[in-house]
């Protein structure tokens, strides 16, 4: 009887992880499908990012055609309107979106642009560096914890799952997390409801997770240190960012703002020598946008 009950469990994992494969496969083939269009109808150069709380960027007549406002993503390049045309499709989704991409390629400015061209909105996007805290930290940010929990604990706390109750929760460097927490997130992200540190009472959450890594999860998978059931409940919708010296081109756009940025911090005039400007585009930025400015 007992190894039949285990037979059943082990089967209805495989057929749980099967039906999340195909949905996967079947939003990303649609997601990539753009991708194809580029024989038909070639995409045009230039783009880049900086921080959500500094001023938009002029739209540029390249994204004519883009649905959402990315209006604090500077430029229009070739790759980056390719990611703008993603976006358009993916934002009313409720679908988990995976951003992979080195350090400073941008990865939380994109999560902020899929929340606020998203029904969501008009809700909080709260964000979290799973990667900066310790797995105790870590845990009662996401989840909270109640009056007595722990040394220095005198009140219930909510935690950032609750705090973005209908609205949009970034996982930044998710590929960090311990395996205890890796299975934390994976109760939450198939039962839909939390249960503070502490706490006995369950409560539900409506969330949409985006999350982010400069690893390759799916080879943490392989090795080992990567839960393969949260990597598929991750990964619905992918999103790569590339490098800047993938776009080289961005580079002008990218200089002209940030000295834009600093001569109003300043109030003195900035310019670059176009021989100078040449030199910074042939330099390959290993730190990316972060390193540039």
């Amino acid at each position: 009887m007992r190894l039949a009950r285990t037979y059943s469990a082990v089967l209805g994992c495989v057929v749980e992880l099967n039906r999340i494969r195909t949905q996967n496969e079947s939003l990303w083939a649609d997601v990539t499908r753009l991708r194809d269009q580029r024989e038909v109808d070639p995409l045009p150069q230039g783009a880049a990012q900086v921080s959500a709380r500094e001023r938009p960027a002029p739209r540029s007549p390249k994204r004519s055609n883009l649905k959402g406002d990315y209006s604090l993503i500077i430029g229009s390049s070739h790759k980056m309107l390719e990611i703008f045309q993603v976006l358009d499709r993916i934002s009313n989704s409720n679908a988990p979106v995976l951003i992979n991409g080195e350090s400073g390629t941008g990865k939380e400015l994109v999560a902020n642009a899929v929340h606020h061209n998203s029904p969501r909105r008009g809700k909080v996007f709260v964000s979290e560096n799973c990667g900066a805290l310790t797995e105790t930290l870590l845990e009662s940010e996401l989840f909270g914890y109640v009056k007595g929990a722990f040394t220095g604990a005198n009140k219930d706390h909510k935690g950032l799952f609750e705090l973005a109750i209908g609205g949009t929760l970034f996982l930044d460097e998710v590929g960090d997390m311990s395996p205890n927490m890796q299975k934390k997130l994976l109760r939450v992200l198939q039962e839909g409801v939390i249960r503070r540190v502490g706490g006995k009472d369950y409560i539900p959450v409506d969330v949409r997770i985006i999350s982010a890594t400069n690893k390759e999860l799916l080879e943490e998978v392989k090795a080992g240190s990567f839960r393969e059931d949260l990597y598929y409940r991750l990964n619905v919708i992918n999103l790569r960012m590339p490098p800047l010296r993938d776009r080289r081109d961005d580079i002008p756009a990218l200089v002209e703002y940030f000295l834009a940025q600093l001569e109003q911090e300043t109030g003195t005039k900035k310019s670059i020598d176009p021989p100078a400007l040449e030199r910074l585009a042939r330099y390959s930025w290993p730190g990316n946008i972060r390193e540039l400015r």
